[in-house]
Parts: C-alpha cells; structure tokens; sequence
C-alpha cells in the first residue's frame, strides 16, 4: 500500500511540475582520490579522474580546481570525453590525497519531436528490456549484454547496454551515458518517502534519433518508478536535470604512455600500475545543489 500511494504522489507532483528535476538545476561537484602504497616498496602509476562533460543539456559554469596536483586534461578520440590524467610515485606507506571541484548546470532533458520509425523501434526496444530485466546486484563497472541476458538481475549499466546493443543490433545508433544522480540526501529518508540512494552512481541510455538529436532512455529507473520502488527521474524520452554526465559511450579510449588502454565505462577515478594490488584507494564523490 505504503509502495502504491508513494508511486501516485510521485506522479502527481510531476504533472503539476513539483520535482526539482523538472528545472534547471546548479551542482557543485567535490571529489577526493585517497591512495595508500600498503606495500613495503616504492610504487608508482598513473591516476585517471574522469571529469565531467559538456553537451547541450550540461553546462561547465566553473573548470575543475584541483588541489593537491597538477594534472595534465586530455579528451579521449572517440567519444570526446574528458579525463584528468597524473603519474604519481608513492614511498613505503606513503598516503596522498588528491582532489578536486567544478560546478555545472543541468537542463531537464526531455524530447517533444517528431516521433519517426526510430522513434517507434526504441520505444518497442525499451519496453523489452524492461519486461526482461530485474533490478539488482550493483557493481561499480559495466555489465555487458551478455551477462544482462545471462544474469537477468542486473544494475542500471546493465538495463543501459542490453538497450544499447538491441538497438544497434536493429540499425539505430546507440550508447551509454555514464554518470551520477544528483540533488538528492545521501542519507536514509525516513517517513513516507523512506528511500534511499544507495550510492551515487547512475547509468543510462540515448538513440540517435536524426543526425545529432539524442534521445534519453533509462529503463532501469523507468521499471523502478512503475513499480513504485524510486520516485527519481528516468523513463523514455525523459532524464531530469538530477542526472550528472561524466561520459558518453563504452569500451572508451585513453592513452597512457602514449599506449591506447579501453575502458569500459568512465565514472569513477581508477589507477594504472603494475602492482595495482599494493596501492589502496578510497574515493569520495560529494554533488550539492546550488539553491
């Protein structure tokens, strides 16, 4: 009962425009990049921080200010995606902190255009995926569409790239949107919306329309909603402006010691070294809306 007025009211506020998500939203974005050398020799490596990225719906309004090192920006060739790249060297039970801050604006992304054949097939596509899935076991990484099909009980990214490959597999272009939610309470809800995030990350969807008209998609949240378990935005042709992109695409370029490397989703900082095992790392991502 409790699941079933929740998902009404919900509804409700958003007819009559009550989500804050249905506005332009400002965040600012602090991040902190924890290693450790837990090992009794000198270890060193690179530090990758994926930042994120402009596109017609996000705006930078301030660059990100680093604290702690000066690390060199790059874009990946394939997707346009920004990452700050640093070679660190820690001593025997060495600890640095890294961090940085960026604020950016967010636009309610919603499509009100012609709805063509395309249009027609990923919404068909979509609703697949939904009445395929079930909503479950996190990772911080990315299921592929394999292991969607195969697992049946996946997260987010999961729910994102089964979309994404039945559509190319249809001839519509396609791909991941890597991210995080945005401008809610990290801590449990109590009363009547108990619900809590159970962590930041979020992943989700877009087609390819006509040339560079990008349509959202995010079944995950969309199968949640109906089932009265989220109340955060996320159906077809719709994300609200409480989700934060980092990245666009998967299996993502970067060079390392002029080296390419692929990466499969770009969202969380990770390390590169040789002895990854002996290097610990901790990272903590804060976004607050800006009132």
């Amino acid at each position: 009962m409790k699941k079933f007025l929740r998902k009404w009211v919900f509804i409700g506020m958003k007819i009559v425009g009550g989500c804050f998500f249905q506005k332009s939203q400002k965040y600012q974005i602090r991040s902190e990049i924890f290693l450790k050398n837990i090992s009794q020799q000198h270890q060193n490596g690179w530090l990758v921080i994926p930042l994120p990225r402009e596109n017609l719906y996000q705006k930078i309004l301030k660059q990100p200010k680093f604290f702690g090192f000066n690390p060199e920006i790059k874009r990946d060739e394939n997707f346009g995606n920004l990452y700050a790249l640093y070679k660190f060297e820690l001593g025997y039970e060495e600890e640095k902190l890294f961090s940085f801050e960026s604020v950016v604006q967010r636009e309610p992304q919603v499509f009100s255009g012609f709805k063509n054949d395309i249009f027609q097939k990923a919404q068909e596509i979509n609703e697949r995926v939904i009445k395929k899935l079930e909503y479950g076991n996190p990772i911080e990484g990315l299921y592929s569409a394999e292991e969607a099909l195969e697992k049946k009980i996946v997260d987010c990214g999961g729910f994102a790239t089964l979309f994404v490959a039945w559509c190319q597999k249809e001839g519509i272009p396609a791909r991941i949107v890597a991210g995080f939610w945005a401008g809610y309470p990290t801590k449990v809800f109590s009363g009547f919306f108990a619900r809590a995030p159970q962590n930041l990350m979020h992943a989700w969807a877009e087609f390819e329309i006509e040339k560079d008209v990008w349509i959202p998609v995010d079944p995950a949240t969309e199968k949640l909603v109906r089932a009265g378990r989220e109340f955060r935005s996320g159906e077809f042709g719709f994300v609200g402006s409480d989700h934060i992109t980092f990245s666009h695409g998967s299996n993502i370029p970067i060079q390392i010691d002029k080296k390419e490397m692929r990466i499969p989703i770009f969202q969380n900082p990770f390390i590169i070294s040789e002895n990854k095992n002996c290097i610990h790392l901790e990272k903590k991502l804060v976004i607050d809306r800006l009132l």
